[in-house]
């Protein structure tokens, strides 16, 4: 995908040795050619499979809207492909099970991109549950909040993309909650 979230991606991959973004694609060319200039990536596509064929990839990072995770995600697994799939990986458990059970019989990566649980402050949490010095855990309550404009954002209020509070934010509380219990 060539929207927001791919573009701090690939920033965020600037600051890894030995590590380049070395193709990008979307369903849309112009979309694609945009980023890849944007970023300063040599090759772009309209065609997801056709990226996959024509390059050397060690891991693909999908960011597209999540109706198309599973696709993708299937694709990648086709061609023995490690995937990297921003949150909300899939859309039902189905979907889950079926990428997983590929992936675990097939030996390939495969991971949600769920940034939040690497914060260090998560981890610092985490690391002293486990250690019992902030007491045993009986209750977690999350609250996130965030203000969208459903004018600029429409995708976020579209549940056929992905959007709405379960896939799009709540995910975050769930994550969490699992993590630390």
């Amino acid at each position: 995908g060539a929207g927001n979230i791919a573009g701090k991606f690939v920033d965020a991959v600037r600051h890894v040795n030995g590590c380049d973004v070395v193709a990008v694609a979307s369903k849309s060319m112009e979309r694609a050619e945009n980023f890849a200039r944007q970023f300063e990536i040599t090759k772009y596509y309209d065609s997801y499979e056709t990226m996959l064929q024509e390059n050397r990839i060690d891991c693909v990072y999908i960011a597209t809207t999540p109706n198309f995770h599973y696709e993708l995600t299937k694709l990648c697994l086709a061609y023995n492909i490690p995937v990297l799939c921003e949150k909300a990986m899939f859309m039902n458990f189905k979907e889950a099970e079926s990428v997983f059970s590929e992936s675990k019989r097939k030996g390939i990566f495969v991971m949600e991109a769920m940034w939040s649980r690497f914060l260090p402050a998560i981890q610092k949490a985490k690391q002293w549950m486990d250690e019992g010095k902030i007491g045993e855990t009986k209750y977690i309550n999350c609250v996130i909040s965030y203000a969208f404009d459903p004018i600029k954002n429409s995708r976020n209020f579209d549940p056929a993309l992905g959007g709405g509070a379960a896939f799009d934010l709540t995910v975050y509380s769930y994550e969490l909650t699992d993590y630390f219990w």
